[in-house]
């Protein structure tokens, strides 16, 4: 990695790979007259250009953005539309024998390595000699029908929410007035963006975990031949694309030994927003350089609430940005009760520079990175001092800062927890002395937090003390797919709120945590919904897997079923080697525990015994899964390689697992190799 002395490295010139369209001479040289053609020529290219950021190294051939579904070739005389061409994946319409489109028809795809057009026009002699311009537009998704470019260039591409349907349906824009022998490229009518977030240069004991991003203040719709801004508050939507980054692939938590997050081109970590044109022009009264200060002409705060402000009212709501927002952690290494906790928001006025351009151009891909030092915009770097001002350091601020932050209580007050048992430690900043104050009705809890004064698992309403050296532990029971009001089907949470208590201030912190139903994929079969573990063995190395295991739960003697998939979908195979001699399998085990067995401190009061690591053909399901519906939902992670419970048949040392570089199932005779698990839930019976 090349570390930036400059907190924002900003490239906005890197246009997102360009369509060509190539007018050409034809291979046999005929004559041309001035002015006069009876042939017109368009070679359209989708070229995989290679594009070097020089701020990241990162070398790219992105194309996926690039696809032309349905093209209008337009011809005009002046400001007079002669004639049009539409093109779509059934040709040409109306049909016309003197137009075609060789090499196959639309879309084109170029991740593919499809990326090429030939379209030949021929007339009667004299039938182009008025045409003085030809113009393209691709994705307008039916023929044109205006009669003049200027109401062409007035069409807009439209999206009411500020969220433009980006990889399939991007409309593109061009012109040439060279008719044999020209150039002609298509800008979308979206600019692209990505963000990187470099956690190097903080200190220690400061972790930042980003949560989401968002554009703010976006247009909702986009001529496609004109300059587009936003001028009227009907005219854009104060809140488009928002991407969850909790458990995203290339993000997690920023500390000092973290190189970085998210990302730019083919980085793991990037992932693409979208929004319309915008061009609001420059304040030339910033000094060049100058990315501190950059804001508007017309803003005259000073503080992040002012910016916040601003552009929240009439103003400045015409001006785009965009949001990180984070959990932000500080625990001071030399003592363990001193710390800070809460949230963080970084916030930059977008445009075609870092320090006095609004102006976000269509067809340009804006790489934004941010740099954190020192304590991430907690002290130094961002907050407000007593007055209300930003106290920054020049050397390592660029992004107005806002922040939620405190010196007690959870890191975080809103958890979510997938259908099975699950046990764990809840980070809390502060004394050690805690006390849940309020909570459900009693005997209704299914969470629970350990008493050490008490050595039990109390209830949320039993007042307990709990909580040791900065972490409170907690306890969520099974959510049975047999208990009363949920028959399997359904896509459905349930929540506990709570207060906890400082025993020392009396200060009090209210948490939601809520449970969440799996979602079924097969007959009698359910996928959890988060990603838990990684680096865990299958275990067994070189074992045929034979034999016969007899306990007294599951209540019968249980055989090891071979091949890629069994009749309970892994669930017995789970049980054999959760119970196989004295020797435990670690991935297994912990799909086992999701029962809620091995509870430390204590049994739980509710089990159940159906968590399992899925079969080769059940892990084939899941991995081409696609959830629909709206409540949280993490796919497999694309860089990673997980476990099933299936042994060859053929090679009974060997295992089967997903490959995450070819997507496909494999075979291991490396037991001890360290994969992630997803467990299912199946039904048995």
């Amino acid at each position: 990695m090349i570390r930036k002395s400059n907190i924002y490295s900003w490239l906005s010139m890197l246009a997102m790979l360009p369509i060509v369209l190539t007018a050409c001479l034809e291979e046999d040289n005929y004559e041309q007259r001035p002015n006069q053609t009876d042939k017109i020529q368009l070679t359209i290219s989708l070229p995989e250009q290679t594009r070097i950021a020089t701020n990241t190294r990162a070398v790219s051939n992105r194309v996926d953005y690039s696809i032309v579904n349905n093209l209008n070739i337009v011809l005009a005389s002046g400001n007079d539309i002669t004639k049009i061409y539409y093109f779509d994946e059934s040709g040409l319409t109306p049909n016309d024998d003197r137009v075609i489109m060789t090499r196959n028809s639309l879309p084109m795809r170029p991740e593919e390595g499809d990326n090429k057009r030939y379209i030949t026009i021929r007339g009667e002699e004299g039938d182009f000699d008025q045409v003085t311009e030809i113009y393209a537009i691709a994705n307008y998704n039916n023929s044109i029908t205006v009669k003049t470019i200027d109401a062409l260039k007035q069409l807009k591409q439209i999206a009411a929410d500020g969220q433009p349907n980006r990889a399939n349906d991007c409309m593109m824009f061009g012109s040439t007035k060279q008719l044999t022998n020209g150039t002609l490229s298509l800008k979308r009518t979206l600019a692209m963006f990505s963000v990187k977030i470099d956690g190097s240069g903080l200190k220690e004991g400061v972790r930042i975990t980003p949560k989401r991003m968002s554009l703010h203040n976006v247009p909702k719709s986009c001529f496609i031949g004109n300059d587009n801004k936003i001028n009227h508050s009907d005219e854009f939507v104060s809140s488009g694309q928002t991407i969850d980054l909790t458990n995203a692939e290339g993000w997690g938590a920023l500390t000092n030994t973290t190189e970085f997050v998210g990302g730019h081109e083919l980085e793991p970590g990037t992932i693409p927003m979208f929004m319309f044109e915008n061009l609001q022009g420059t304040n030339e009264n910033i000094a060049i350089g100058d990315q501190i200060n950059k804001h508007p002409k017309e803003y005259t705060g000073s503080t992040p609430a002012d910016l916040q402000s601003f552009l929240d009212g009439n103003n400045g709501n015409k001006y785009s940005y965009i949001l990180v927002e984070a959990e932000y952690y500080y625990q001071d290494p030399q003592n363990s009760n001193k710390g800070v906790q809460g949230t963080i928001a970084y916030r930059f006025l977008l445009g075609n520079n870092a320090y006095n351009d609004f102006n976000i151009k269509r067809n340009n891909y804006y790489q934004v990175t941010l740099t954190l030092k020192g304590n991430g915009g907690a002290n130094e770097d961002g907050k407000e001092d007593a007055d209300g001002n930003l106290i920054v350091n020049k050397e390592d601020l660029s992004w107005r800062i806002d922040m939620n932050i405190k010196d007690w209580g959870f890191v975080k007050d809103d958890f979510d927890f997938d259908c099975h048992a699950t046990h764990g430690y809840l980070e809390v900043v502060g004394d050690n002395n805690w006390k849940i104050s309020a909570g459900p009705a009693s005997g209704q809890s299914w969470v629970k937090f350990y008493s050490e004064t008490e050595g039990r698992w109390v209830e949320p309403t039993e007042y307990g003390e709990c909580g040791q050296n900065g972490r409170i532990e907690y306890y969520v029971q099974t959510w049975s797919l047999y208990a009363t009001g949920f028959t399997g089907t359904e896509d459905i949470s349930r929540e506990i709120t709570l207060t906890i208590k400082s025993k020392e201030t009396g200060e009090t912190q209210t948490v939601t945590m809520k449970q969440w139903t799996p979602i079924k994929i097969t007959n009698k079969v359910w996928v959890e919904r988060f990603e838990e573990e990684d680096n865990l063995t299958w275990g067994y190395m070189g074992d045929d897997m034979n034999g016969t295991v007899t306990q007294s739960n599951p209540y019968f003697n249980t055989t090891f079923n071979f091949g890629e998939s069994t009749t309970q979908h892994g669930l017995y195979n789970t049980w054999f080697m959760y119970f196989k001699e004295n020797e435990t399998s670690p991935v297994q085990t912990y799909c086992y525990r999701k029962s809620g067995r091995d509870l430390p401190h204590g049994a739980p009061t509710s089990t159940s015994d159906d968590y399992c690591l899925p079969d080769a053909e059940t892990m084939k399901t899941i991995m081409n899964f696609k959830y629909t519906g709206n409540n949280p939902f993490q796919p497999l992670r694309t860089d990673k390689d997980y476990w099933t419970g299936s042994v060859n048949s053929n090679s009974k040392q060997s295992t089967y697992y997903l490959d995450s570089a070819t997507k496909t199932l494999k075979t291991t005779q490396d037991r001890n190799a360290t994969k992630r698990a997803r467990a299912i839930y199946v039904t048995p019976y």
